[in-house]
């Protein structure tokens, strides 16, 4: 979703396009009712990875705030099932995050995902998050961040330099 505002498009379309052009997607309502919680992985099958992302609501992020350490337990094991699972299906997963969003790493982070930075001229403060086999050569691929930064589709010819 960050990929698609900073590309110059409004939030309501980023979520739209990112949940509508996923190979998986989800939803699932805070219990309380007090907002959503949306993730998915696209596939990227030219790099032999899978593009993790997930979103929440003001709302959710508030209600599960307020509902107690129990509950941000859950949620962190979730993830953590989520993106084992994901793993095993793709082998590499990944993401972007903006490295201004502190709270956002230090989730990843717990979550157990390691980060690269992008190249400056491509991506000044973006960073790469992801997990698996794969990771260090995509983010080390020129090809893939001008390919993911500069356009909205994403031709195969632009992941030659990955291994």
């Amino acid at each position: 979703m960050e990929l698609g505002i900073r590309r110059g498009g409004d939030w309501r379309a980023a979520i739209d396009a990112t949940r509508t052009g996923s190979t998986e997607s989800y939803a699932v309502p805070h219990p309380a009712g007090s907002g959503l919680l949306l993730f998915g992985v696209t596939d990227i099958a030219p790099l032999g990875a899978g593009l993790v992302w997930m979103l929440q609501s003001q709302a959710f992020q508030v209600a599960a705030g307020t509902s107690g350490f129990p509950y941000a337990l859950k949620l962190k094991s979730a993830g953590q099932a989520f993106i084992a699972d994901r793993l095993a299906v793709y082998g590499t997963v990944f993401n972007f995050v903006s490295a201004s969003r502190t709270v956002k790493i230090r989730w990843l982070k717990q979550l157990g995902f390691q980060f690269y930075p992008g190249p400056l001229a491509l991506a000044p403060g973006m960073l790469m998050f992801g997990l698996g086999p794969g990771l260090k050569a995509l983010a080390g691929s020129t090809g893939v961040w001008s390919a993911l930064f500069s356009r909205k589709s994403l031709p195969v010819s632009e992941f030659a330099d990955v291994p």
